[in-house]
């Protein structure tokens, strides 16, 4: 079979989790720099949920994993009104560094969005609202190990291990990259690596 470069059909093998309100576990806080946004430039993270009640059901290595689902990129702001803040606020409301969310449970809300581009229709999974947990509920554990990607103190494990490349690039393409302590330990890997 050869390769269509046209075909925009590729499959994704897990599939997203479904519609509801489901108890979720903070797993992966990763912040990706300096971006444009509506409202200038602005410092931006995204989060990501562990779901212990949404198993995958598919071919391959995530089969009998917890599914995740990710926010879009969320502005850092000290404003209580900011998207972040609601997470924080939910999570850990003492919290004075994003390390502090990991691993703290709460209800996430999922809803589906569809996407047309190209000709194609794709579905996606996004986080509509955080809430609380109920008392007297328990949120299950995480089945992975949660971490954080500081951009000011980079850690080069999460960096070649944690990470994929798309989060990388998008890292690499923030304002704030050249020059930046991220920037250096990625020079100096790539030198490492050179040798």
């Amino acid at each position: 079979m050869s390769l269509n470069p046209q075909d925009k059909s590729v499959a994704n093998p897990i599939p997203i989790p479904e519609v509801g309100v489901v108890p979720a576990r903070l797993a992966r806080v990763i912040e990706v720099g300096v971006h444009d946004t509506f409202y200038g430039e602005k410092d931006q993270v995204i989060l990501f949920y562990s779901l212990p009640t949404r198993i995958i059901e598919a071919e391959g290595d995530y089969n009998g994993k917890q599914h995740m689902i990710r926010t879009a990129p969320l502005r850092k702001s000290s404003s209580d009104k900011a998207t972040l803040m609601e997470h924080v606020n939910v999570l850990n409301p003492a919290a004075t560094d994003l390390d502090q969310l990991l691993d703290k449970p709460c209800f996430v809300t999922i809803i589906h969005n569809e996407v047309e581009s190209g000709g194609a229709s794709r579905t996606f999974a996004n986080i509509s609202n955080v809430s609380g947990v109920p008392e007297g509920i328990e949120v299950g554990a995480l089945d992975t190990t949660p971490f954080y990607f500081d951009y000011d103190n980079p850690d080069e494990d999460i960096w070649t291990s944690q990470l994929w490349d798309g989060v990388r690039d998008q890292i690499k393409d923030a304002k704030n990259y050249p020059g930046s302590k991220v920037e250096e330990m990625v020079l100096r890997l790539e030198a490492m690596k050179a040798e």
